[in-house]
């Protein structure tokens, strides 16, 4: 080892002496320092990085930083601060690192510098904008698993935090390739007793290594004294932003409950809601709730928005509390349905501020009376807007007894019309209870047609209400219809649901006209034949063009997934346009009338087999076959991302 002062502060460093006329980051001036001395005889350059260390704060801030400035990186937010090392490493080269005097007991195999290709002290390069939060994200795949990395920074732009968050749980794999460069860790237990996280610490800086179990897992290196000064900056950037937010009993920001939203801030027209993200009063994102004419009667204050929980965290709530209470007196706690303390009130009588550790919210109460009497009687509105009553479709009515003479399937309480008497409408579906009564109508309609049906059932019971499945629905309050692109949905609300809870004590199994065995020339649980190319990551064969089209006319592609063994637990094939309504016929002729479900999807099945079919896709499975491939697919997974962390 070498030792050499540093050329801006003359604080002593120490350090191995390959690195001499290198540059390193010095842990006493925070400088970039050039490394002096007598040069060694020549083994090849290599690059200094000088640890400095220090003590954390929870990885819950760091991580929602993580989650929300995806939404806010810039386009420099592509370029990644240079590395010490040339190496692609979570840990810069340890023979290049300084070496720091530290506690024997917090003695690490290697020392902590930094990751990702950022140094724990270096300053962010100028390029590279940070959000107001001092913080700079950016997406990766130089790191996989960690696909999004978030950098922490004094005002100075020295690095205090980085933060590196993958979508999987891959703790363990990370773990193990931690615990070979800086050895055991110590682990950290939730409320529940369970292990959620793992730190590594030298006494200066430290690893923490934290997941949340089958979802997602974050990494983060920190120096600690860096960490503190960036909380007392946040504190004092909180502190002096609070004031400007509190008007007892009027309102905030320049706004006034009871006067008129400025017309050029945009309403969402659903709600009435205007959402500020500006930076002005950061970290807290501000929201106006409007009536429909512009007024305003609440205000939300939030610091969701950039740091999440920071004010739970730092005690910053009781300051909030205290400015409350020396500017409008002794709050009342408000309990919820748990009797513990959710927020704390003050009011006048006409107006109202609430404080929940998070989130300020000033209300006026009149006008929030308003607000629901407004939202009430546009429902009433909506309900009577309907320029037709609701009664039934397709020549059935509602509530009313289905003929005698029409067969009921006795397991899926359901009578099938294959009469093709309406336009547009392939297929009738009507759903009985037991005693008949007609609880609902479904029509299957050609997915072409549908701006056409739409425009019919608008001109008859006016504009719909837009629904999540692209579609539109109509409703009295009590009968319903429910348009989608493959299906019309018309229902008595209230003999549906007794529907469905008798449909529901049908316990056999749908019985099939013929059993579920295969498609295409492939036979489901056998095996493929040996020749036949099997992608390695996906698990599929896919039979060539002219294979394809030559023998099943009507489909192309055809892909076959396969388990490792080869044994056939999926086959799917894509149906030509102009085959649908073929294909479909086919399959009722051959199975029997299949079940719709809510998003168009029409099933066959038995106990371990079924057949999917949403034009134009129809799939042929093997249900615990499928349900071994897609282990097998996890498995593999793990195992890949297992060699990338060992490449990092």
């Amino acid at each position: 080892m070498h030792q050499a002062p540093c050329t801006k502060c003359g604080g002593n460093l120490e350090f191995e002496a390959e690195s001499i006329g290198s540059t390193a980051i010095c842990p006493h001036c925070g400088d970039e320092t050039l490394l002096t001395g007598p040069r060694p005889p020549a083994k090849g350059k290599l690059t200094v990085g000088i640890v400095v260390t220090v003590l954390a704060v929870g990885v819950v801030a760091t991580t929602i930083l993580t989650r929300h400035d995806r939404t806010e990186r810039s386009s420099a937010g592509q370029t990644r601060a240079p590395v010490a090392s040339s190496q692609r490493s979570l840990q810069e080269n340890p023979a290049s690192s300084t070496t720091v005097a530290s506690n024997s007991e917090h003695r690490l195999l290697q020392p902590i510098s930094g990751a990702f290709g950022y140094t724990l002290g270096g300053k962010l390069p100028e390029g590279l904008s940070i959000a107001p939060a001092q913080t700079f994200t950016s997406d990766t795949t130089n790191y996989m698993p960690f696909d999004n990395i978030t950098v922490c920074c004094l005002n100075d732009r020295r690095v205090c935090t980085i933060t590196g968050t993958a979508e999987d749980d891959n703790h363990a794999v990370v773990a193990q390739d931690l615990e070979k460069k800086y050895g055991q860790g110590n682990p950290i237990k939730d409320y529940d007793g369970k292990i959620s996280a793992i730190k590594w610490n030298d006494g200066n800086r430290e690893i923490e290594l934290s997941w949340l179990e089958k979802l997602s897992t974050w990494l983060s290196y920190r120096d600690i004294a860096l960490q503190k000064t960036a909380e007392q900056q946040l504190e004092l950037s909180i502190e002096h932003t609070i004031p400007r937010l509190f008007q007892p009993a009027i309102g905030t920001l320049g706004w006034k409950l009871g006067e008129r939203l400025p017309d050029e801030l945009p309403l969402d027209p659903s709600v009435h809601v205007y959402f500020d993200r500006t930076t002005n009063f950061w970290p807290f994102g501000l929201t106006a709730w409007c009536l429909s004419d512009r007024r305003i009667w609440r205000i939300d204050a939030s610091d969701t928005s950039y740091m999440g929980s920071v004010l739970s965290t730092n005690s910053h709530h009781k300051f909030i509390e205290d400015y409350l209470e020396k500017q409008c007196g002794q709050g009342a706690p408000f309990r919820d349905t748990n009797g513990a303390i959710s927020e704390t009130r003050w009011s006048d009588g006409r107006r109202e501020i609430s404080y929940s550790y998070t989130s300020i919210t000033y209300r006026d109460i009149a006008l929030g009376k308003e607000k629901t009497e407004e939202y009430e009687r546009s429902e009433r509105e909506a309900m009577r807007r309907l320029l037709q009553p609701i009664t039934g479709a397709f020549g059935y009515t509602l509530g009313e007894k289905l003929r005698s003479a029409l067969p009921i399937d006795p397991e899926l309480l359901c009578y099938t019309d294959n009469s093709l008497n309406f336009p547009f409408i392939e297929e009738v579906f009507v759903d009985c209870l037991s005693d008949r009564r007609i609880s609902s109508i479904t029509g299957k309609i050609d997915s072409t047609q549908f701006d056409s049906v739409k425009k019919v059932f608008e001109k008859k019971y006016g504009l719909g209400t837009p629904n999540s499945f692209g579609g539109e629905m109509w409703s009295d309050g009590k009968h319903q219809i429910i348009l989608t692109p493959s299906l019309i949905i018309c229902s008595d609300t209230t003999l549906y649901d007794q529907w469905k809870k008798e449909r529901a004590e049908q316990k056999s199994i749908y019985r099939l006209l013929q059993p579920i065995t295969g498609a295409f020339g492939y036979t489901l649980g056998e095996k493929l034949p040996e020749g036949r190319f099997i992608d390695p990551e996906s698990h599929a064969y896919a039979p060539g063009p002219a294979d394809s089209m030559t023998n099943y006319l009507s489909f192309f592609p055809i892909s076959v997934d396969c388990l490792s063994d080869r044994r056939i637990c999926s086959i799917t094939g894509t149906v030509l346009h102009d085959q649908i309504a073929v294909v479909r016929s086919a399959l009722v002729k051959k199975y029997g009338s299949g079940r719709f479900e809510t998003d168009g999807v029409e099933t066959w099945g038995d106990a371990e087999r079924a057949i999917l079919f949403k034009p134009p896709i129809l799939i042929y499975e093997d249900e615990p076959l499928y349900d071994q491939l897609k282990k097998e697919r996890e498995h593999e997974k793990e195992e890949r991302t297992k060699a990338s962390v060992r490449g990092l």
